[in-house]
């Protein structure tokens, strides 16, 4: 049921924006069951949204002490985040400045959706929880486009 709820968070976030013809599109066809919802969307606002996750994966295991854990989530956050505006500027045929920039607003949309995960999961991230299913998604994305 919270997988459900979260799940429909982040397609409801991943809505928000308006993608443009020239966007590649997450076509889903190696999506593993925890990403077939995020078909349709555009890869990059994926890929921005996972770079928010992370973003608030290294800040709980920051604020919890846990120095490698956070150094490996901020490194994640910025691979989507390259990714994200790499994406972009492919697409778009825009600078990076202007990439970042668009990229930005589902960075925070993702950094939100993440906290509430992490919240919900009370402090357990390993097992099946919230926090752990968002982490698994984006990780999925990362396998599915690759």
């Amino acid at each position: 049921m919270i997988r459900k709820i979260v799940g429909l968070a982040v397609a409801a976030a991943l809505a928000a924006g308006a993608a443009t013809a020239q966007d590649r599109i997450f076509d889903g066809s190696n999506a593993t069951p925890l990403i077939e919802y995020w078909k349709g969307k555009p890869v990059w606002q994926l890929q921005a949204h996972c770079a928010g996750v992370f973003g608030a994966l290294s800040n709980h295991h920051a604020e919890a002490g846990n120095e490698a854990e956070a150094s490996y989530a901020k490194r994640m956050g910025l691979q989507f985040l390259d990714g994200a505006a790499g994406q972009l500027m492919r697409d778009r045929k825009i600078d990076r400045k202007a990439a970042v920039a668009e990229a930005a607003k589902y960075v925070n949309g993702g950094r939100a959706v993440g906290e509430q995960a992490i919240a919900e999961s009370e402090g357990d991230l390993q097992s099946t929880t919230p926090a752990n299913y968002r982490r698994s998604e984006c990780l999925d994305l990362q396998d599915s486009v690759a």
